[in-house]
């Protein structure tokens, strides 16, 4: 009996810490499919709700920030476009209040009936503001798209 009590002791918050780590790591990656969402969805409100004061985008050599989004967001709200993301998260690491992901971002973009396909190789670093962790960079680097 004495055993498994010792048991219980050491292993009860390991699993307890695992299960944890394992629900930072979903709602880390969460944070990156809204903010793809609400870029998908052209809405800027969407977009600082789940970014820092000071977000910054490294996009293929250009820097950008949220007014840079926001010039963005207004070209192509005319053109109506439709995107459908599909992101395959390559590795999330947490430490403390901050956390880094490497992933594979794809984007299926329909602009007047035309049909786009693009693809990243991407990384993001997050910090976690209260209960709530917002993207703070994004390095992307676009890929010419495999042929099948």
């Amino acid at each position: 009996m004495r055993y498994i009590l010792i048991f219980f002791i050491f292993i009860t918050p390991a699993l307890s810490y695992a299960q944890s780590s394992v629900d930072e790591q979903i709602h880390v990656n969460n944070t990156l499919k809204v903010l793809f969402e609400a870029l998908s969805d052209l809405s800027l409100e969407q977009v600082k709700k789940n970014t820092t004061a000071d977000f910054m985008v490294l996009e293929a050599g250009e820097i950008w920030n949220l007014d840079t989004i926001a010039s963005k967001i207004n070209q192509l709200k005319p053109l109506k476009p439709v995107r459908i993301n599909a992101i395959k998260f390559l590795r999330t690491e947490i430490h403390n209040n901050t956390a880094w992901v490497a992933y594979e971002n794809r984007a299926d973009i329909t602009i007047n009936g035309q049909k786009t396909l693009k693809e990243w190789l991407e990384s993001a670093f997050l910090v976690k503001q209260g209960a709530e962790w917002k993207v703070s960079m994004l390095h992307s680097t676009p890929l010419t798209p495999k042929k099948n």
